[in-house]
């Protein structure tokens, strides 16, 4: 099975778990990939981003000074990314 075809069957399977959205989140992209969000945070702070498929960040500060980062990930970014592995 060529890359071509892996993208075809991965971009099916998350239009079926997300009809009508064609931006995810954290917490949808890690049950699409198949990791805990904990191990999302993990990735992110080990700064492992290989790991992960191309995305947006967002980052705000809150009123008590803590950053606040918001992950923005496209569906055809996180389908070419499952389709190399």
């Amino acid at each position: 099975m060529n890359e071509t075809e892996k993208f075809q069957i991965y971009i099916k399977k998350i239009e079926a778990m997300y009809p009508f959205k064609s931006k995810l989140n954290k917490t949808e992209v890690c049950r699409v990939i198949g990791i805990s969000p904990t191990k999302f945070v993990g990735i992110i702070d080990s700064n492992d981003l290989y790991l992960l498929p191309k995305h947006k960040t967002h980052e705000k500060k809150t009123s008590n000074g803590k950053t606040y980062r918001n992950y923005t990930f496209d569906i055809h970014d996180v389908a070419v990314f499952l389709a190399q592995d």
